[in-house]
């Protein structure tokens, strides 16, 4: 199987779990193993990101990149702003700025 078919093979999907003031996000694979998370607190309409891991099972399938990708659709449908604090989504959002809007 060429690492092309890999890729596209590879089903991902993001879940969040939160309470009042703070949560993770998930990042799981079609048979509900989690292959990522981001651990984020809230600071009122705001979320801070802390800190991000994806599993190196993931590299080379830019699993890292859509997660970010995933985090910035889901900050656009919760309507809320993103700081981060987190070198992983800082270095993401330096890199596309196409996903500026939700910065606070």
């Amino acid at each position: 199987m060429s690492d092309e078919n890999e890729k596209q093979r590879i089903s991902l999907r993001v879940e969040a779990e939160e309470t009042p003031s703070a949560g993770h996000l998930r990042l799981m694979d079609r048979a509900g193993n989690e292959l990522g998370h981001m651990r984020y607190r809230r600071d009122g309409n705001v979320i801070v990101i802390e800190h991000t891991e994806v599993d190196t099972s993931l590299r080379g399938h830019e699993g890292g990149r859509r997660f970010f990708d995933a985090m910035v659709q889901w900050a656009r449908k919760c309507h809320v702003r993103i700081r981060s604090e987190c070198p992983f989504t800082t270095s993401m959002f330096r890199r596309t700025p196409s996903a500026r809007d939700v910065l606070e």
